[in-house]
């Protein structure tokens, strides 16, 4: 929920809903990799660049 709330605000709610939803998904997979709560590795450059690895896959 947090991405999706920071997508809106730093892209002007002018990202398509496709790539919020990729953004969504490397957020979630940076938690999920981490045995923390909130992962260490948890920032804007790799939640982008999770996400573009996403973009390569579909």
């Amino acid at each position: 929920m947090a991405t999706i709330t920071w997508a809106a605000f730093y892209y002007k709610h002018s990202l398509p809903l496709k790539e919020v939803r990729q953004l969504t998904q490397a957020a979630a997979s940076l938690t999920l990799e981490s045995e923390k709560a909130v992962s260490s590795d948890l920032s804007i450059r790799n939640v982008i660049n999770g996400a573009k690895k996403f973009m390569e896959m579909v």
